[in-house]
């Protein structure tokens, strides 16, 4: 099975959506051999999920204990889910598994700083994963 997580920024542009629109409609057709993970948060997650759900994948998706920023209707875009252990750093905590349970993954950034999406790609890296940065 192909394991493909996503991350990218909370506030996505508008501008920015022709640029993951893209790479969403390169990707395999949908199979059980392909299985799309995202973090439910609104922006890019909430995007890709409802897209990709929408289309046919099997999308799993990990809940932050903190739900402040998770999208208010992500349980209807996805087709397995978890939530992650209240922590002191529930953020890292669900990128952590994300990047645990993926093969491959797919950054889409603004700016390397101080944001989730950074967070997640660097864990990835150290981990020695695949990443695709996508510049938006």
């Amino acid at each position: 099975m192909q394991r493909i997580a996503f991350t990218g920024p909370i506030l996505l542009k508008p501008s920015s959506l022709p640029i993951v629109n893209n790479i969403l409609d390169a990707l395999p057709p949908p199979s059980d051999d392909i299985q799309i993970i995202t973090g439910g948060c609104i922006g890019l997650d909430e995007h890709v999920a409802h897209r990709l759900h929408a289309r046919g994948y099997s999308v799993h998706t990990v809940i932050p204990a903190d739900l402040s920023r998770v999208d208010p209707v992500w349980l209807h875009h996805c087709t397995t889910y978890e939530h992650t252990a209240l922590t002191s750093a529930p953020y890292r905590t669900r990128n952590t598994r994300m990047v645990g349970m993926c093969d491959r993954l797919i950054a889409f950034l603004y700016h390397i700083g101080r944001n989730g999406e950074t967070m997640t790609y660097n864990i990835a890296r150290k981990a020695g994963k695949p990443v695709q940065v996508v510049q938006l």
